[in-house]
């Protein structure tokens, strides 16, 4: 049951106020975390479904905590999967590795790791997407596309961490990072797409420090994040390049670049980086009340407990004809636009 009518029936009118025929809604949730009030985040999407007719659902990672050994990891992630694909009629939801997305690994020589994410283990957790049709992997990794040719639309769901055991030091690291292997993939077979298309960028962890003014370093800046930003920017400019040694060409191609989106910091962020928009949206979760007053993004606040601002997920419109993206924002939060 939705439990909170007013909230729904303000976004959807919102949505339908701008979904021309043509355009598409999806809705768009990340850092769940196993929140408690998941419940009513999936009640308000599937009325508010039933008047809009969404596309896909994204979840922009962290769907657990992390902590869990890796049995109950792997059910939890079964079960929190399955019912934000069944949110909405079209029973199709799109993810993205979040940092938290693993299991407690004890075996690692010792190690008591956190969030441990061997990519054949992640990529079998998530087989569920392959049944769509749409999508191509690399492999066993953890990163893949998605093409929703009807809406000449690809997204490119990235995993912006770099999950590695070294045998050498007999230790499990993972690094906030786009791998060698996945910029490469990226440059080669992900961003070519067929001319008039549209793509849109999904990862956890910001490609860039998003938290500082010039965008320069930590974030996955030193791990290829940046050379992504700058392939997207190069077809954003129609320009042929060399970025991170790899060569791209985008000269006289028609590709249009909606966005990048992340999620990760529990707040709301839009930023540019050079001609990319990169755009977060808070966590669905309402705790850590600290995090408000951190200075790398917006955290709506208050987020008090059975009233809409404990929820927090964005209905998002993507209207290619007049080149914008609409986010409206279900509880606690703002509504966005970004003209691309």
């Amino acid at each position: 049951m939705n439990r909170f009518p007013g909230e729904t029936e303000k976004t959807v009118r919102d949505t339908l106020g701008v979904k021309t025929p043509g355009a598409l809604a999806f809705a768009l949730v990340t850092d769940t975390h196993l929140s408690d009030t998941g419940d009513d985040t999936r009640a308000a999407m599937q009325e508010a479904d039933a008047q809009i007719g969404y596309e896909f659902v994204i979840h922009l990672g962290d769907f657990l905590n992390g902590f869990n050994p890796p049995k109950l990891t792997e059910r939890l992630y079964r079960e929190e999967t399955a019912a934000y694909a069944a949110a909405i009629r079209a029973n199709k939801l799109f993810v993205v590795q979040g940092n938290h997305d693993g299991f407690r690994d004890e075996t690692w020589y010792g190690q008591n790791i956190p969030d441990a994410k061997p990519n054949d283990w992640y990529h079998a957790q998530t087989r569920f997407i392959d049944a769509y049709g749409e999508t191509t992997h690399h492999g066993d990794d953890p990163f893949y596309y998605a093409d929703i040719a009807e809406h000449k639309l690809r997204l490119i769901c990235m995993c912006s961490l770099d999950n590695t055991f070294l045998p050498e030091e007999k230790k499990w690291k993972t690094w906030n990072a786009v791998s060698q292997a996945q910029y490469e993939w990226f440059c080669r077979e992900a961003v070519q797409v067929p001319d008039g298309w549209t793509v849109i960028v999904c990862s956890h962890i910001p490609p860039v420090a998003i938290h500082r003014e010039d965008l320069d370093e930590g974030g996955l800046a030193e791990k290829h994040g940046r050379d992504c930003c700058d392939v997207l920017c190069a077809m954003i400019n129609r320009q042929k390049a060399v970025i991170g040694g790899e060569e791209v060409d985008f000269e006289n191609r028609d590709v249009s670049v909606a966005a990048w989106l992340f999620g990760d910091i529990h707040g709301d962020t839009q930023r540019k980086y050079k001609d990319l928009t990169l755009i977060s949206t808070a966590s669905q979760t309402a705790y850590i009340p600290q995090l408000w007053s951190l200075d790398y993004g917006k955290f709506p606040s208050p987020r008090t407990l059975g009233t809409p601002d404990q929820d927090c997920w964005d209905s998002v419109v993507l209207d290619r004809d007049a080149r914008k993206l609409y986010f409206f924002r279900f509880g606690a939060g703002e509504d966005r636009i970004v003209d691309y």
